[in-house]
């Protein structure tokens, strides 16, 4: 009996514990307290030469301009690191708006693999153009500000529902993002 006590108590505590640990309902990577998309992709049969080709080719294509973008380029060390702009929108319960994401892009290469990492989220909303001051404002602020609003740790404008929203805009753009440079890295050379 003492038994199935103790084990009906692990149990339960377990499902406790489980429903604390994420809240938010949303499955963002996280690394010291920070959105970090990471990962290490296999291409046996590209080089490291290949490789970097092609991630320098993927920036040059995905973003407006490679050359703003592009902040490191290292061919013998294999590194490209990049700062761009993926666009986001979201829509909750009638409200809705329009965000840039500004994210640093670092992709390594190595003979027959890379890796790609997305980090440094900042979100920017552009307000609409002030007459009175003839500028066009906006609202800066940072990715893990939207989860701190859901921990109730922050007091950033949005809702917990835009929040929610937002990352989950976010990371469907971040994801896009990802799937767009692995299908880049895929190709071979065939000049």
């Amino acid at each position: 009996m003492k038994k199935m006590i103790i084990f009906v108590f692990l149990a339960t505590a377990s499902l406790v514990a489980k429903a604390q640990i994420d809240t938010t309902r949303i499955d963002i990577p996280m690394k010291d307290g920070k959105i970090f998309y990471e990962g290490i992709v296999e291409t046996p049969n590209l080089t490291k030469v290949d490789l970097y080709n092609n991630a320098k080719q993927w920036f040059v294509d995905y973003f407006k301009s490679s050359k703003d973008v592009i902040q490191n380029d290292d061919k013998d060390q294999g590194r490209i690191v990049g700062k761009g702009i993926i666009f986001i929108s979201w829509k909750d319960n009638g409200s809705k708006g329009d965000y840039n994401d500004e994210i640093t892009i670092q992709v390594d290469v190595k003979d027959g693999k890379y890796r790609y990492r997305i980090y440094n989220m900042t979100i920017i909303r552009d307000l609409p153009y002030n007459a009175h001051t003839g500028q066009n404002p906006s609202i800066q602020f940072f990715a893990e500000d939207l989860i701190n609003k859901l921990y109730n740790n922050g007091n950033l404008f949005l809702t917990k529902g835009q929040c929610r929203v937002v990352l989950q805009s976010m990371d469907v753009e971040t994801t896009a993002t990802i799937a767009s440079l692995e299908k880049a890295m895929k190709k071979p050379d065939n000049f």
